[in-house]
């Protein structure tokens, strides 16, 4: 089915890596104990019977609770969290250790498993790929923006008022979608033509909007309508999109756990999404049957539906995230794109690097600062501008080299305090990054940063000096593509020898919908550090 009506589809899928927790040290999901035993919340997982098909979800509830020992605990709160009819055979629900064990020797038991907890891991993007060149690009011949697919998105929701997901210009939805969106605060149109939220066991009745950015950083990369003026921090001001603007979106908000994350799968593959985009990772170590994407997604790809998710964004090898054969494991790479800032050297040299998410109008760029790099003496503290590091040295005025590592806004922060007029950072081995940065920075490779600090102790050089020169966006940056460096590597740890990830695409520094509107510009985006490569289906 989807192979008729899919074409070409191209989207996002943000890389996240889960925390990494033993299924013998997971936290108690309720403060309710039967015989001393803790009670937890635990994963099922039954054979399916031989001729007998349940005809409705009653049915179905009726057979996973002749499992149980009873129906409630000592509180009075239900045992039985939820029954899963696509994803897998089985149920959620809240069981001691000791109760599982005597499980076992009923009919019909396979596995259990704990619940875990997971972690969540544009503009110029359809123009690098060619996918908006009005002869040949792939959205005018061949995909059609994406046009009457739907793309069931399991994260942290989306804000419904958006301008990424106004419906302007949308097709009506599908006559196969089979998914619904009653909310009130939250407005479903043609472009969000289903919301579902599931936390702690139960469907909500509260709308799936979000909060905390990822969901709609996510859905807005995937499928966000055309935005004009799409800007951050003042800088991107054009029109941002996502990779298939005409596709649909069903928003299965979930929180960071497997249980929830279950039930959002089984409800996408009920609603007849045709792609399920899955934007948290797993444990490298997780096998097929342990991994919540792998056998949730093998039951949505038997049914049609093409299931992403993420590499994973530990950046060492064989630290995949995922590696099940039948899902798409996506990797990210740099796109060509940069903010710019030349350092120039009293001497003439210059060197481009990467300054932050904006360009400063007032700062003097034809005045040559005295520079002053307080590593020096080689000490760490100082080399790295940290807290305090810069006490008793005068940077007053100066531009001031400090190397890169964690906490590059603080550096500035540092320096700033401390009354530098702008900070060279330093140390990259090929691609340098933007920040929010708090003053006028320039992110330099180590290569050329070594050549700024030769200049800075040459011989005569008493009064080195240096200026920045903002240059704005540009593209052209080379390597591009190349390897992300958090952007996990292969080989699988478990699935045998088969190569992944399958693909790398653009996901470095991706402008995206925040669900929050802040600062003096009409729209409201992000410009993340997140990995969220582009993959395409034909």
């Amino acid at each position: 089915m989807m192979s008729s009506i899919l074409g070409f589809l191209f989207f996002f899928l943000i890389l996240t890596e889960r925390s990494q927790t033993s299924d013998i040290q997971l936290p108690s999901s309720a403060d309710d104990s039967i015989n001393g035993n803790e009670i937890k919340t635990y994963i099922i997982h039954l054979t399916k019977p031989e001729g007998r098909k349940f005809l409705s979800e009653e049915e179905l509830e009726s057979w996973h609770k002749s499992f149980l020992p009873n129906m409630t605990l000592d509180s009075g709160e239900q045992r039985l969290i939820y029954s899963y009819s696509e994803v897998m055979t089985g149920f959620a629900a809240k069981l001691t250790p000791h109760e599982v064990q005597a499980m076992q020797h009923l009919d019909g038991f396979l596995h259990a498993e704990l619940d875990i907890q997971h972690e969540p891991e544009t503009t110029y993007t359809p123009k690098y790929l060619g996918l908006s060149d009005p002869t040949n690009g792939i959205w005018h011949t061949e995909s059609n923006m994406g046009e009457g697919i739907i793309i069931g998105v399991i994260d942290s929701g989306i804000p419904s008022n958006h301008p990424s997901f106004s419906d302007v210009q949308m097709p009506a939805k599908p006559t196969n979608w089979n998914g619904s969106c009653n909310f009130t605060n939250f407005s479903c149109n043609n472009k969000i033509i289903g919301g579902v939220m599931y936390s702690g066991g139960t469907k909500k009745t509260t709308p799936p909007v979000d909060t905390g950015g990822h969901g709609s950083h996510v859905a807005s990369i995937a499928a966000g309508n055309f935005v004009k003026d799409a800007m951050v921090v003042g800088n991107f001001n054009y029109t941002a999109s996502g990779m298939a603007p005409r596709a649909h979106l069903a928003i299965y908000k979930v929180p960071e756990n497997r249980t929830d994350t279950l039930k959002a799968f089984d409800q996408s593959i009920i609603d007849q999404v045709n792609i399920i985009n899955y934007s948290s990772g797993a444990d490298p170590d997780d096998t097929f049957y342990t991994d919540t994407a792998a056998f949730s997604g093998y039951k949505a790809v038997r049914k049609g539906i093409a299931v992403s998710v993420s590499a994973g964004n530990r950046g060492n090898p064989e630290s995949l995230s995922h590696s099940a054969p039948w899902l798409t494991v996506v990797g990210a790479s740099w796109p060509d794109r940069r903010l710019a800032a030349e350092v120039r050297l009293g001497n003439g040299d210059q060197f481009i690097g990467e300054t932050g998410f904006y360009q400063p109008t007032k700062f003097n760029s034809s005045f040559q600062f005295p520079i002053e790099y307080p590593g020096a003496n080689d000490e760490a503290k100082t080399k790295g501008c940290w807290k305090g590091s810069l006490n008793g040295i005068d940077v007053k005025d100066k531009i001031v080299l400090c190397w890169s590592g964690k906490g590059n806004i603080d550096k500035g922060r540092v320096v700033l305090a401390a009354g530098g007029a702008a900070m060279i950072l330093m140390g990259s081995l090929v691609n340098t990054r933007n920040d929010h940065h708090v003053l006028p920075v320039s992110h330099v490779i180590t290569a050329d940063a070594r050549k700024i600090i030769d200049y800075y102790n040459s011989p005569g050089g008493s009064n080195p000096t240096a200026t920045l020169i903002f240059k704005g966006q540009t593209s052209g940056r080379r390597p591009a593509p190349a390897i992300a460096p958090t952007s996990s590597r292969g080989p699988s740890r478990t699935n045998g020898g088969i190569l992944k990830p399958d693909v790398i695409a653009p996901g470095y520094e991706i402008l995206g919908a925040s669900p929050k509107k802040g600062g003096p510009f009409n729209n409201y985006f992000e410009y993340k550090m997140l990995n969220s490569p582009l993959i395409i289906y034909f």
